[in-house]
């Protein structure tokens, strides 16, 4: 259960995070630029590999969400059954032949 909700908790964490990164991408972009970063040309660049990131954050946030985790059957000591070695050895040695 605890697993379910840790997984749900980061998904939305993250599809949540591209989307504020997406909204404010130019912003981040301009903040950068005016600081003496990059020139005015490079503005646009910028917001593009900005926003690519922003749409694989959503992305991974979304594969997360909706992604199922099957529990691990445990076998029990009966539920096990002995292998022969021996029988398989000589199987093997047939094939073989």
């Amino acid at each position: 259960m605890q697993l379910k909700l840790i997984t749900r908790g980061l998904g939305f964490g993250l599809k949540s995070l591209g989307i504020f990164w997406a909204i404010f991408d130019r912003f981040i972009c301009d903040t950068l630029c005016s600081a003496g970063v990059c020139t005015g040309a490079e503005n646009s660049n910028c917001a593009l590999i900005l926003l690519l990131v922003a749409i694989i954050f959503v992305i991974s946030g979304f594969v997360i969400v909706k992604s199922e985790f099957k529990a691990k059957k445990k076998l029990t000591k009966k539920s096990k059954k002995p292998t022969d070695w021996k029988a398989k050895y000589n199987r093997l040695k047939q094939k073989k032949k």
